[in-house]
């Protein structure tokens, strides 16, 4: 008898880490400030990632299916010194154009949330 409750525990447990646990855990650590910080070779301070709007959860008042839905929008932005500006420039698309700027050399990243 008490080998079939052990077994019954062992399933709650397992069902609470696959269904609750896990994905919660995931999504924190996927959308994380030192996740992209690692992705783009930053420092921690340099990303930026907004909270996600909940407005479309089925949960959210009222409750039900609301026909909208959010995506991710990553935005990198690389500051470095320009050689031929012989100053700090920024770069919005991948090093292609750069603009002049005051500020610190490194990656800056922003993570935004847009209405489908």
């Amino acid at each position: 008898m008490a080998e079939r409750s052990s077994d019954t525990g062992c399933l709650v447990i397992g069902f609470v880490l696959v269904f609750f646990v896990i994905p919660a855990v995931w999504d924190f650590v996927w959308d994380s400030r030192l996740r992209y910080a690692l992705q783009y070779a930053t420092d921690m301070s340099d990303v930026t990632v907004e909270k996600r709007p909940e407005d479309c959860d089925f949960l959210y008042a009222p409750i039900g299916k609301k026909g909208c839905e959010y995506e991710k929008v990553v935005s990198a932005v690389q500051v470095k010194y320009n050689n031929d500006m012989h100053q700090n420039a920024v770069s919005y698309d991948d090093g292609k154009t750069w603009i002049p700027t005051g500020d610190r050399v490194g990656t800056k990243v922003l993570v935004q949330w847009a209405k489908k």
